[in-house]
């Protein structure tokens, strides 16, 4: 046992105690935990870990390693929760990582895994994580000031999981930054409190993101999004707001000029420091990154349009290629002037009943019968048909989400009310409707388009709601709640995850929130071809989901390769416009007939 005794780091969070027996492992990390100002204790195995704990209850951090002599890391883990409640922080560490040592981490409550040979920015900032949640638990009084044994008491650790289910919601779990609700509710705030500094959001995209994750896999990509993350904290300093805004999209805001740092070199520093390799993670070449920024006028900053303001001009700057910064002006004003006349227009069109949904069919892929619809919203506008995809990035943060999904399920029912007769008696097809993630969010508007969904009946349809993966972690408790009690006995509604494979995609979440389909997103039957990785990745999802009882909706089939290839794939079902296109209820509903009874001719 050895101790390294420095000057204490900015955040104090006590000394940190290494638990492995490899003592070049205990040099590498003490060397650098010393050089980040912490102070580095070590332990060999179990025993001695809980010898060192009962002496000194200022340790709060372990680094824990899995394979060690005796009883496994996970075992001393599970030990320590028993005996000290909730009152260390444990990162994983170890060399022989498995699924089943990761399924044993998160039940353990574990967020941290970390696999050698450790990437040192990325423990850097699994390291500010568990100072963060400690600073939590000290706030609310279950911290250093308190008995450590006194953890376990079941109002603490309600009281415990409750903060963390709190953290979750409003935190990206993989690099700690805000998630997007959050991080605009935070500027929106700190905006408020800024008096008459000049606030200004940048946004940060890694470029051909996708072919980092096909060519390294998604391990490596959610290593280099974790690097990428530590880079910019580091860079950012204290003051700044950090947010993770989707996939590989961060955010940030800070305030520049006056006793600040000029905007136009602190950008230049950002995009440099972002396109350094990363050859820890496989990438040995520079990074193309586009960044864009929004600075504020003289008048109040606004958040939600300084992000707006930023996204713009980060479109801008990936329709000309990428790898570039864009600062958002004239254009961009002028880009959102015609997105208020765009909002202006859908909410006429609301008004005058002219948001309609058609319906695109879901085609069973083995025999080319039709399971059900997507319905899709369309705008009729001046004589034209225009497709939500048009609008989509202007309405999905606005209050107007709501109000067309409200309209759209509205029109679905009615529609399904008025034509049902014309089905087959022994045919029923399911029909899913998308919600915005303004909606799922808004208690609301929520609970009215699940008062409307609930309260049809039809033994020709079958309802299901579409839930965008990426927005599973914005759910709130009651939606999330409302939403299982739909797809059960009593209801009989279904739930399908759009998108899969877009987001970090994870099954372990559909043990928690389990649905009845997945959608794969369309860029892996694009990619069929092209890539034997993507069909590798779209059998293991299959297989997976197989053994879920959750079949597999394939987007995006245009040809009739990808319709052979995804069905020897083992995908049930598909759609695209090579299946069929979209339609108005008359024409789909004819379209199913007629599948139907050619069906019954060939029998």
């Amino acid at each position: 046992m050895q101790a390294e005794v420095v000057q204490p780091n900015d955040v104090d969070v006590g000394p940190i105690l290494i638990v492995d027996d490899e003592v070049d492992v205990h040099e590498e990390l003490a060397e650098f935990l010393i050089e980040q100002g912490y102070l580095a204790w070590h332990a060999l195995d179990a025993d001695e870990t809980l010898g060192i704990l009962r002496q000194m209850p200022e340790i709060r951090i372990l680094l824990v390693d899995i394979r060690m002599p005796g009883r496994d890391g996970l075992d001393l883990i599970s030990e320590l929760r028993e005996a000290y409640g909730d009152y260390h922080e444990c990162i994983v560490i170890t060399g022989h990582g498995s699924k089943e040592h990761a399924i044993s981490s998160v039940r353990l409550g574990l967020t941290d895994f970390l696999e050698k040979p450790l990437h040192l920015p990325a423990l850097e900032v699994a390291l500010k994580r568990a100072a963060r949640r400690l600073a939590w638990k000290d706030a609310r009084g279950g911290g250093r000031n308190s008995a450590a044994p006194a953890e376990t008491s079941l109002y603490r650790r309600i009281r415990d999981l409750r903060g963390q289910l709190d953290y979750l919601r409003s935190h990206d779990p993989l690099t700690g930054f805000l998630n997007r609700p959050a991080f605009l509710g935070q500027s929106a705030r700190r905006l408020a409190d800024s008096g008459s500094s000049r606030a200004a959001v940048i946004m940060a995209d890694l470029d051909r993101f996708r072919q980092i994750n096909e060519l390294h896999g998604f391990a490596a990509g959610d290593r280099v999004l974790v690097a990428l993350a530590g880079r910019i904290e580091t860079l950012a300093g204290a003051g700044a707001l950090l947010g993770r805004m989707s996939s590989d999209r961060f955010a940030i805001l800070g305030f520049f000029g006056g006793d600040g740092p000029d905007l136009g070199s602190w950008t230049t520093a950002l995009r440099e420091r972002l396109a350094e390799p990363l050859p820890e993670s496989g990438i040995r070449h520079p990074l193309a990154v586009t960044t864009a920024s929004a600075l504020s006028g003289p008048e109040q900053p606004d958040a939600e349009r300084l992000v707006f303001e930023a996204e713009m001009a980060l479109a801008e700057g990936k329709q000309r290629g990428g790898n570039c910064h864009v600062n958002a002006r004239a254009s961009m004003v002028a880009a959102g002037s015609r997105s208020n006349r765009i909002l202006d227009g859908i909410r006429d069109a609301l008004l005058e009943g002219r948001i309609r949904p058609w319906y695109q069919p879901i085609v069973e892929l083995a025999n080319s019968n039709v399971w059900g619809f997507e319905a899709l919203m369309r705008w009729h506008q001046g004589g034209e048909v225009v497709s939500a995809g048009t609008f989509a990035g202007i309405v999905k943060d606005t209050d107007v989400a709501p109000q067309l999904d409200e309209a759209v399920v509205d029109a679905v029912i009615s529609d399904l009310d008025e034509w049902q007769h014309v089905l087959p008696s022994d045919r029923r097809y399911v029909v899913s409707v998308n919600l915005w993630s303004r909606t799922l969010t808004d208690p609301e508007s929520f609970g009215r388009v699940m008062e409307r969904l609930e309260g049809f009946a039809s033994d020709r349809f079958v309802l299901a709601v579409e839930i965008i993966e990426g927005d599973l972690g914005l759910l709130p408790e009651a939606q999330r709640e409302r939403l299982l009690a739909f797809r059960g006995p009593a209801q009989g509604g279904l739930l399908f995850l759009d998108d899969f494979g877009v987001a970090h995609s994870s099954f372990a979440r559909l043990g928690e929130f389990p649905v009845d389909c997945l959608k794969l997103d369309r860029h892996f039957t694009e990619e069929l071809q092209r890539s034997a990785r993507s069909a590798q990745v779209v059998e293991t999802i299959v297989t997976m989901a197989g053994k879920l009882a959750c079949p597999v909706i394939a987007e995006g089939i245009e040809t009739e390769t990808q319709h052979r290839q995804l069905a020897s794939l083992g995908c049930r079902y598909g759609q695209g416009y090579l299946l069929g296109k979209a339609m108005r209820i008359e024409d789909a509903l004819a379209f199913a007939v007629g599948r139907y009874e050619d069906q019954r001719v060939g029998e």
